[in-house]
Parts: C-alpha cells; structure tokens; sequence
C-alpha cells in the first residue's frame, strides 16, 4: 500500500478478546505511519475500551478515527432458554392439542436467524459504507463479509487472526466445487502458497466464504460472483 495520503480501514467485529488485538495493530499502524489514516470499525460496546487504547499524542489522535456499529458484539444460535420461552407462550394451547411443539421450534428458530440475519446486514452496510474511498482494507474473521466489501470496492484487502486456527473445510466443499467450479479448483490446486489464493487457503481459513449465506451476499447486495476467484 502506497503510504501517501492512504486511508486503511481496519474492519474488527467479535469479542473483545477478538477485536483488541486488531485493535493495538491498527494503533501501531498509525504510530508507523504519518502519512495514513486509519479507520476503526468495531462494535460500540467496545467503543469505549478501544478510545481508551488511543494515543495520547494528538497527531495519532487526529489520524486514528473510531466507527461503531450498534450490533451486539456476537451472534448467538437457539438455545434451550430460547425455545422454553417460547414454548411457554404457548403452552396451554399446546396441553389442549392445540398447539405443536416441533412448529413453536421452528418458529423460534426461524426468528433468531431471521434477527442475526438482520444484524449481519447492519454491520454489512455499515462496514461498506466506511470502507469506500480507502486504500486498504484489513479485517478479523468474525468480519468475513469484508472479504466481499473489498472485492465490490476493487481494493486490496488482508486477513488477521489472533489466535490459531485448528477448523478445516467442511469435508464436502471440495467435491461440490470440483463439480461445479472445475477451472476454480484447478487454480486453487496449481498456485503457489504465499503468492496467490490456493486450496490450503481456503481449507484453512476461507471456507465460510464458500456457503449459500455468503453466495447471497455476493450476488443479492454486492453484484458479485456467487464464489471468490470467479471472473464476473
């Protein structure tokens, strides 16, 4: 990245042990670095925990900007909790056969991935709209979706990651894209580690960006591809 009048944004969703450290890099990069700007776009209820880290110089202070997403800082499943009190809404109509349990499941189920759906594109929206105009994107991966973001915008982007990862590509991806992305799988297969996107990248972190979930995005609020590495 060209260091004159570079702006990067540093797109950090998670836990605050997932967010501080990109945080402290972030910080560091604008220490380094006069000449950039850097942009923080993070959860707000670590609004305060990330302002608190900032310099005290005021030249890092001017170039060091937070941005804050009113998402709850992670994006829970149903739990037992969840469906008991669901249940209990229902449960006199269900003692008199009016009710079904397995349909109140649903329903409950249906409702939480429907809200967490609506927080995703949330932070979607705002993590686009704070990355336009900037020289570099840099994100964790509980902010995949920015992997798309830097993609629409056409500029380069970099995935960090605190802590090891031990998780491997679902064990059918790789056939589904033989099947259905033959060339694809070709080039992930022939490239070379640490110059271009290969297979070990993609079993090793990149995966998720493969799923139906992902596709959406792309091709619904992007206009992108349905899968990475695919001409338009």
């Amino acid at each position: 990245v060209s260091r004159r009048m570079a702006v990067v944004c540093f797109l950090a969703l998670g836990t605050r042990g997932d967010v501080q450290p990109c945080a402290l890099l972030a910080l560091e990069y604008a220490r380094s670095y006069p000449e950039a700007r850097v942009v923080f776009v993070t959860h707000a209820e670590l609004g305060t925990i990330i302002a608190g880290m900032r310099d005290t110089s005021e030249v890092v202070a001017e170039r060091f900007s937070l941005s804050l997403i009113t998402t709850p800082c992670f994006r829970r499943d149903v739990t037992d909790t969840d469906r008991e009190g669901e249940q209990g809404r229902h449960r006199e109509e269900s003692e008199c056969g009016e009710g079904d349990d397995d349909d109140d499941d649903k329903q409950t189920s249906s409702g939480i991935r429907s809200s967490v759906w609506e927080q995703r594109m949330i932070e979607l929206d705002h993590c686009l709209k704070q990355a336009k105009g900037c020289s570099f994107v840099i994100f964790n991966l509980f902010c995949l979706d920015a992997y798309h973001i830097a993609e629409h915008l056409n500029i380069p982007a970099l995935a960090i990651n605190g802590y090891p990862l031990f998780s491997t590509a679902p064990t059918r991806l790789r056939p589904s894209l033989e099947r259905e992305f033959p060339r694809l799988m070709e080039m992930l297969d022939s490239a070379n580690p640490g110059v271009s996107a290969c297979w070990r990248e993609v079993d090793t972190w990149m995966w998720p960006l493969f799923s139906e979930e992902h596709e959406t995005i792309r091709t619904k609020r992007l206009l992108l591809p349905p899968v990475p590495f695919l001409d338009p």
